[in-house]
């Protein structure tokens, strides 16, 4: 399992979503994306899949929309979780297909406040729907926007991978090497530091940050690309990613991030099967 955090900029979302289009597209797994904030939210920005915005209900037909709205995503999920109906069989049926067999969308909650609903005031219920999600799914990626600390963000299950999706500032960068410091070394091992959207040019690039924070942790980033961006907000990622699906040998703005985003996926993939496998080490000690 994979979670996306930032310390509240937002991006993260861009990044998760590029990087369940990628693995979606490239590689032979079935992935589950998870909102784990608002319906509309998030992941959700940039997908079809997950705006359901038309056709708009008329008068008086608010109640039939609402329970159409409830038969899937988070809120459809909790529910069957909660009355033990959720099942490794039925998982799908309450998720959206981006890429059918390969790329499915759980939504976010519609109704209630995160933090004040009984049952995931503290992100319970999501996370245990994250990790059941892994009896149905090679990969689960989950969006957090709900978290904006770092040590709360690695508290999740053992075996979670945490890409922290940070901007070139030195500031932001001072505050999270300085809050890794304090981390366990087991919650350190699983994290992966993604700048986004990223400027090779600035000083604060990928080679100098490894060096001023003397870091070791997978570092990527990922340009930012006009085309793409135009993508997010069309909610039309996935044609994005199938237009040039054959990376384009030009070098431009739109090569880099794409060729960003698929390095990035393969290192996720890798990091995630070494996580399984240290995890199911330490249980077996």
């Amino acid at each position: 399992m994979v979670m996306f955090w930032d310390p509240g900029h937002g991006y993260a979302a861009n990044v998760a979503a590029a990087c369940a289009v990628t693995v979606g597209l490239h590689y032979p797994l079935r992935v589950l994306l998870l909102n784990d904030g608002r319906h509309g939210s998030g992941v959700e920005e940039g997908l079809r899949a997950g705006s359901r915005h038309a056709p708009e209900s008329g008068p008086g037909d608010t109640g039939a929309m609402d329970t159409r709205l409830s038969e899937y995503g988070a809120d459809a999920l909790l529910r069957l979780s909660a009355s033990g109906l959720l099942t490794k069989a039925n998982y799908s049926d309450y998720t959206l297909p981006v890429i059918r067999g390969r790329l499915d969308l759980a939504t976010g909650v519609r109704a209630g406040d995160l933090r004040g609903t009984s049952g995931f005031g503290e992100g319970e219920g999501l996370l245990e729907l994250a990790m059941a999600a892994e009896q149905s799914y090679d990969l689960v990626l989950r969006h957090a926007p709900r978290i904006r600390e770092l040590p709360e963000a690695s508290a999740g299950s053992e075996g979670e991978i945490v890409v922290a999706v940070l901007q070139q500032r030195r500031s932001q960068l001072d505050d999270f090497f300085a809050a890794l410091a304090n981390q366990p070394l087991a919650g350190r091992r699983k994290l992966c530091v993604v700048l986004a959207p990223y400027d090779p040019g600035c000083a604060l690039n990928l080679a100098n940050l490894k060096r001023r924070y003397r870091s070791d942790l997978p570092v990527h980033g990922i340009p930012y690309d006009t085309e793409f961006a135009d993508a997010w907000n069309d909610r039309d990622v996935l044609s994005f990613f199938r237009r040039y699906r054959l990376l384009p040998k030009r070098g431009g703005s739109r090569e880099a991030m794409l060729s960003c985003c698929r390095d990035l996926s393969r290192n996720l993939l890798e990091l995630a099967g070494q996580a399984a496998g240290q995890a199911a080490r330490e249980r077996g000690a």
